[in-house]
C-alpha cells in the first residue's frame, strides 16, 4: 500500500438539519488540506444526524447523484481531500426507502465507493433503514491504498471485516454512534478485526449530545499490533494518523498466516 495521512473528525453535529453538518465537513476538509492529510473521515450519520425520527427521513435523506452529494464532491476536489462520511441516503428509485449508509469520495471528487450498513442495530435503526444486500463488501482503491467501509455495529460481527481482509484490505472506514457505556466493548471488538485481517481500522465516533442522547467520542485509528491514535476524551477532536502498513502487513503474515491457515471446509456452519 501507499503511505496515507488520514485525519478523523470526532465533532458533535446538528440534528435534522442538512447546511450545518455539510459546513462543518468543509471546515474539516479545510482544515486537513491546510495540515496535509490526504482522507477526512467524519462520523456515523454526520449529514444528518443520528437521533432522527422516521418521519424526518425524506427532509435530511440525499442521493448520490444529488445537489448536496455534488456540492460535498466539489468541495474535496477544491481542498484536494478524499472525503468519507455518513449520511441516510435515499433510494433512487424508491424514494420510500432509506439506508444508514457511508461514502468515500476520492480527491478528484469523484464517488469511489458508497456502502449501506448491513448490520442494523436495534429496533429503532431497524424501523428507519432497509439494511444493504449482497455485495456491499467491497474493496476500491485510493490513490494506493484498499479500502473497505462498514458501519458501527458492523464491525461487531467477524464476517464482514474477514470479507474485506480476504480481498486484500488495507484500511477499513468505520464510522460509528456510540454511547459512552459501549465503549470499551467495542473498541475491544475492532482491535480484534484490525488483528484478525492484518489491517488499519478508523473507527470514528460522534461526541456530545443529541436531543438527549449522549456520544462517546474516543475515536481510534487502530493497526494490528498497536493504535495509530485515539482520542482520549469525547468532546470535539481533530486527529491525524500516517499510515503506512505494507511492511508491518507482510511481517505479521509471516508470523501469522491467518489467510494461508484458514480451513474453510470446516465453516458450513456459517452459512
Amino acid at each position: 500500500m501507499a503511505s496515507l495521512k488520514l485525519a478523523v473528525y470526532q465533532v458533535q453535529g446538528v440534528c435534522g438539519a442538512i447546511d450545518p453538518n455539510v459546513a462543518l465537513i468543509e471546515k474539516g476538509l479545510a482544515c486537513a488540506s491546510m495540515l496535509g492529510a490526504q482522507l477526512l473521515v467524519l462520523p456515523e450519520l454526520f449529514l444528518s444526524g443520528y437521533e432522527l425520527q422516521k418521519d424526518e427521513l425524506p427532509k435530511v435523506a440525499v442521493t448520490c447523484s444529488g445537489p448536496i452529494m455534488s456540492r460535498l464532491q466539489q468541495s474535496a476536489k477544491q481542498a484536494k481531500v478524499a472525503l468519507s462520511f455518513g449520511f441516510v441516503e435515499s433510494d433512487p428509485s424508491d424514494g420510500a426507502v432509506f439506508y444508514n449508509s457511508v461514502v468515500l469520495i476520492n480527491q478528484d471528487g469523484e464517488i469511489l465507493s458508497v456502502y449501506r450498513k448491513t448490520h442494523l442495530w436495534g429496533p429503532i435503526e431497524q424501523d428507519l433503514y432497509t439494511p444493504g444486500d449482497d455485495g456491499q463488501y467491497k474493496v476500491v482503491d485510493l490513490d494506493g491504498t484498499r479500502v473497505g467501509m462498514l458501519i458501527c455495529y458492523d464491525t461487531e460481527f467477524p464476517e464482514p471485516s474477514r470479507c474485506l481482509g480476504l480481498q486484500g484490505v488495507d484500511l477499513i472506514i468505520a464510522p460509528t454512534a456510540n454511547p459512552p457505556d459501549l465503549y470499551e466493548r467495542n473498541y475491544s471488538m475492532v482491535k480484534a478485526r484490525a488483528i484478525e485481517n492484518v489491517c488499519t481500522i478508523a473507527y470514528v465516533n460522534r461526541c456530545g449530545e443529541e436531543r438527549g442522547k449522549q456520544f462517546g467520542g474516543q475515536t481510534v485509528v487502530t493497526g494490528p499490533v498497536k493504535d495509530v491514535v485515539r482520542a482520549p476524551t469525547d468532546e470535539e477532536a481533530f486527529l491525524f494518523a500516517s499510515i503506512d502498513d505494507s511492511s508491518l502487513r507482510d511481517s505479521v503474515l509471516v508470523d501469522t498466516p491467518y489467510f494461508q491457515d484458514r480451513k474453510p471446509h470446516l465453516y458450513g456452519a456459517l452459512t
